[in-house]
């Protein structure tokens, strides 16, 4: 999944960010490979909401390995907010998922009757780059 961000544009008295989401993946018939790809445009996130967001992983991915516990990481994050828009990361356990000492990652999204969700492991290193590219494109965004 590749979320773009657009550009800065208020709702109400709230700013936010237009998104763009490109999810591409392989369905096995049981015969064939066959690409999917999926772009969702035109979500709006509250730009508070993705801030907490990346705040929330930045100050995780900082703690010293021994400190590193995925449970401290649990958390729901609500970034579309306008009726018939979700999009939702999450963070826990999943029962159907071994993950050891890594966090897992759920993702929920709608756009009008798309809908859809998936989940992953992750692990500090993957979780600290994507702090890291969060950070520079909400700057981007604000200036």
């Amino acid at each position: 999944m590749v979320i773009e961000f657009g550009y800065q544009q208020k709702y109400a008295t709230d700013p936010g960010v237009l998104l763009r989401l490109d999810f591409r993946g392989e369905h096995w018939d049981g015969d064939h490979e066959h690409d999917v790809v999926i772009q969702v445009e035109g979500l709006w996130a509250r730009l508070a909401d993705v801030n907490d967001f990346s705040e929330h992983i930045g100050n995780w991915v900082r703690l010293s390995m021994a400190d590193l516990d995925p449970n401290q990481l649990d958390k729901k994050f609500h970034f579309c907010r306008l009726p018939g828009q979700q999009l939702d990361f999450e963070f826990g356990s999943v029962p159907e998922i071994i993950s050891g000492m890594n966090p897992v990652l759920a993702i929920t999204f709608a756009a009008g009757k798309l809908k859809g969700s998936f989940h992953m492991v992750v692990d500090q290193s993957c979780l600290n780059l994507f702090a890291t590219d969060l950070s520079a494109c909400i700057d981007s965004v604000i200036e």
